[in-house]
């Protein structure tokens, strides 16, 4: 026995019954899968294309600062160094596969527990690289140069990035969640 039912994209998916069984018999539409991955992956790309838009943005105006002279420029980039470096322990990814597979299953229930679970595993987490930021930023700079005049405003930029560690935390997450 057959059964047809008529997608939302207009594709006819149809099933038959073996064992007992309903399995679906695979038709394949190139261009309607091919729409379905753009609409997906154009938010991802928009959100990676975005974050480089920020940093070179950010490097441009530093480059601004200072009439003559790069000592902006050069304290952010030994900083961004040492906390891009550090920033590892936020890089909680795998959120995506686990509301994926929830959703997928029929579950939507298990996606919001998956959020919980990552937060409450990633929030401890973020209170290593806001530690090492905030205090110890001047030590590590002094180690990577004998400059001194980069170590007060290096300090400032890995403070003024330990202080939206929580939102971005967030917002990881719940980008990959959404």
């Amino acid at each position: 026995m057959a059964y047809g039912e008529t997608g939302e994209d207009g594709d006819v998916q149809t099933y038959t019954e073996e064992d007992g069984l309903l399995r679906p018999k695979t038709h394949v539409s190139i261009p309607s899968t091919t729409w379905q991955l753009v609409k997906l992956a154009v938010p991802l790309f928009l959100s990676s294309v975005s974050w480089v838009g920020m940093k070179a943005t950010d490097t441009s105006l530093l480059g601004h600062l200072e009439e003559e002279g790069t000592l902006y420029l050069s304290a952010v980039a030994v900083a961004d160094l040492w906390t891009s470096s550090t920033g590892v322990f936020i890089q909680g990814r795998v959120l995506g596969t686990f509301v994926g597979q929830a959703v997928g299953a029929g579950k939507p229930d298990m996606a919001g527990v998956w959020l919980q679970v990552s937060l409450a595993c990633l929030v401890p987490l973020t209170v290593i690289p806001l530690v090492l930021w905030s205090t110890l930023t001047s030590s590590v700079i002094s180690l990577m140069t004998t400059d001194t005049s980069l170590l007060a405003p290096g300090a400032l930029y890995a403070g003024v990035l330990a202080s939206a560690l929580p939102g971005r935390v967030l917002y990881s997450q719940l980008s990959q969640y959404l």
